[in-house]
């Protein structure tokens, strides 16, 4: 049962319990806190836990020795958990230093992510965990699985992912508001991008979730990424129709469940085991 611990492989081992970690995109200013980015998946984290999983709320690398996460590993339920790769740690000789880092490469990011990911299997004592990722944060979950292979991945969901990168205004005004060395790589004709998708998918069930209903240049899509760019061939592609307002953009909005309750039925689906 749920409320029973878990004590052994054979329940730590078991897909079900596997935690999910969600990935947040690129705040598209520079201004923006890590902390604001991670907040995008709480309704999403908080209807999971009236379906059974537990909010673990979030983990940086330096929560790695936090006293809250003793008992993780005895826990027989599914855990969810909110991961940033905008923060990196210096050991001094005496103590640890968090530093805010936002504005590295993409590539950077994804190596943060191995040292995140092996931290909550470590801490979760289960051998892989389910990506969930928004926007940057697919192609940071992308290269991570390119870079380390999928041993420790179950399964790899995108919501809103520019696959294929960002063009016209979107990539020209990027780098004025935003992050240059993630602007350059998201990119259309980036060289990061030209090396993601000339290598294979991981082989591990992977969900796309695109958004699309914003006329944008070039076509339609979410008000960032074209609905062509965000589509990524041999991955499970979900179409989800929305529309722009002047306020925001589809693009972010598509994590408010309130409003695009789809989003949670696919995300809920496609987590699922068996």
């Amino acid at each position: 049962s749920p409320l029973a611990c878990c004590l052994d492989n054979a329940c730590r081992s078991d897909p079900v319990t596997y935690p999910v970690v969600f990935l947040h995109g690129h705040a598209f200013n520079k201004d923006t806190s890590a902390d604001y980015s991670l907040d995008a998946f709480n309704k999403i984290q908080k209807r999971l836990e009236q379906d059974g999983y537990l909010n673990a709320g979030a983990i940086s690398l330096y929560s790695g020795n936090g006293a809250e996460s003793a008992a993780w590993d005895l826990i027989n339920a599914p855990l969810t958990i909110k991961a940033s790769y905008y923060f990196d740690i210096f050991k001094e000789p005496e103590n640890y230093i968090v530093v805010q880092t936002k504005s590295e490469n993409i590539e950077t990011y994804a190596i943060r992510l191995k040292e995140l990911v092996d931290t909550i299997r470590e801490r979760t004592g289960r051998p892989k965990v389910v990506l969930v990722a928004h926007s940057m944060g697919g192609l940071v979950a992308r290269r991570y699985l390119q870079l380390f292979g999928s041993d420790a991945v179950e399964k790899l969901i995108l919501v809103a992912v520019p696959n294929k990168g960002i063009e016209g205004d979107i990539a020209d005004y990027c780098p004025v508001v935003g992050e240059k060395l993630e602007c350059r790589d998201m990119s259309s004709s980036s060289l990061f991008l030209n090396k993601l998708n000339r290598g294979s998918l991981p082989d591990i069930p992977l969900v796309n979730i695109v958004g699309t209903g914003c006329s944008m240049a070039g076509g339609l899509g979410d008000g960032i990424v074209l609905e062509k760019n965000a589509m990524l061939q041999g991955a499970s592609n979900y179409i989800v129709n929305g529309t722009c307002q002047q306020l925001g953009t589809l693009h972010t909005r598509l994590l408010d469940i309130d409003a695009y309750p789809e989003i949670y039925a696919l995300v809920r689906q496609a987590l699922k085991v068996g």
